[in-house]
């Protein structure tokens, strides 16, 4: 948990409004953390202003992770490029019957590596 992260108090009863929001800090013993807390030790959440109405969370209420605009952030980069991660030539042979599954065999001609992917309809 690191700040930003979006987080909800769950109480356990699906027919109630869930609080939730972001993370403004996380402190330890009074002192803020910086980066990402680690799992098992005991932590002060602060809440962004008017996220939360805390009267409405209690002890015991379960606190889930619902968000990470960093984690985001890289997984948005891994497939939204300009540049695909690798092309390369290939030859596609098909062949259907009347009433019968579509047979094709994709084979990378650099490789001469060919699959063979058969419809499950006719």
């Amino acid at each position: 948990l690191k700040r930003g992260d979006g987080i909800v108090f769950d109480a356990g009863d699906p027919t109630k409004k869930e609080e939730g929001g972001r993370v403004y800090d996380i402190r330890r013993q009074g002192v803020k953390l910086e980066g990402e807390a680690q799992e098992g030790i005991l932590l002060d959440i602060v809440p962004g202003r008017s996220d939360v109405d805390l009267h409405r969370v209690h002890v015991g209420d379960r606190v889930w992770k619902t968000s990470d605009p960093a984690l985001d952030k890289r997984l948005r980069a891994s497939f939204e490029t300009e540049k695909p991660y690798r092309v390369f030539p290939l030859h596609i042979s098909v062949r259907g019957q009347l009433d019968q599954p579509l047979h094709t065999w994709w084979t990378d001609v650099q490789k001469g590596t060919t699959v063979e992917v058969v419809s499950e309809l006719p």
